[in-house]
C-alpha cells in the first residue's frame, strides 16, 4: 500500500495571457533611506487563473506613493520608473519584479528629477494592475545619518549632525509648528487629515556641506 504522497513542487505552465483584472500587485518596501534611490518590489499573483502571461509596463500597472493623504509621487508622472517586461504570473507562487523611486524625490509633471525631496517618515505605497483592485503597505523613509549609524555599529558613540533630507518625523510626534518662510503650495488638493504636512522649503542632501536646493 502506497503512502501519502508530498505535493508536487512543479510549475503550472502558463496558458494564454493574464486578464489586468485577475492580477494582484502588491508593493513591497524593505528599507528606503531619504536622499537615496528606493527599491520597490511588485509582487504579482492571479487571483483565479493556475498561471498565464502577463507584460508588466507603465500601460498595466499603476504606483503612488502618499504622506498621509497627500501624493508624494506617482507613476502617472514617472512612468519611465516602471519596468516593461513579460513574466508568468502564477496563483500558487508570486512573481517579483522591482522598480526604484529616483532619489526619493517628489515627482512633477514633467518627471524632472529637480523636485524636493521626501521628508523621512511614514509613507504608503499604492500599486495595481489597471482594472485591478489596488493593494498597498507602508514604509519608513529614514534619515540618511540614521542609515549610516545603523551600517557602523555607531561606533564612535557620538552623535552625528542629521544629514538632509531632515529628520525623521512619524505620525505619533503630533503637530508640527508652522513655519511661515515655507512654501505651503504643494499642489495637492488633499492635505493629510492626521498630521500636518511635512515642510519642503529647503533640503540638503548628504555631504552638500549646508549647500541647499529649493523644492519645487
Amino acid at each position: 500500500m502506497q503512502g501519502p504522497q508530498a505535493p508536487s513542487t512543479e510549475l503550472v505552465e502558463p496558458e494564454g495571457r493574464c486578464a489586468s483584472s485577475d492580477v494582484v500587485v502588491t508593493p513591497l518596501v524593505e528599507e528606503a533611506v531619504g536622499g537615496q534611490d528606493v527599491t520597490i518590489g511588485l509582487q504579482l499573483q492571479t487571483r483565479e487563473a493556475a498561471a498565464c502571461t502577463w507584460k508588466v509596463s507603465r500601460n498595466s500597472v499603476a504606483v503612488k506613493i502618499l504622506d498621509g493623504s497627500t501624493e508624494v509621487w506617482t507613476s502617472r508622472q514617472c512612468p519611465g520608473a516602471l519596468p516593461e517586461e513579460s513574466v508568468v504570473v502564477r496563483w500558487a507562487v508570486a512573481t517579483v519584479v522591482e522598480m526604484t523611486w529616483a532619489d526619493a524625490r517628489e515627482s512633477d509633471r514633467e518627471c524632472s528629477g529637480q523636485a524636493g525631496w521626501a521628508m523621512p517618515g511614514d509613507y504608503t505605497v499604492i500599486a495595481a494592475a489597471l482594472g485591478g483592485e489596488p493593494s498597498e503597505t507602508t514604509f519608513d523613509l529614514i534619515a540618511p545619518a540614521e542609515a549610516t549609524a545603523d551600517a557602523t555599529g555607531d561606533a564612535s558613540g557620538g552623535a552625528s549632525e542629521p544629514a538632509a533630507p531632515g529628520t525623521k518625523r512619524t505620525r505619533e510626534s503630533g503637530p508640527e509648528p508652522t513655519d511661515d518662510s515655507s512654501d505651503d503650495s504643494s499642489g495637492s488638493a488633499d492635505p493629510a487629515p492626521d498630521r500636518s504636512p511635512r515642510t519642503r522649503s529647503t533640503q540638503q542632501r548628504p555631504g552638500d556641506d549646508g549647500e541647499t536646493e529649493p523644492r519645487r
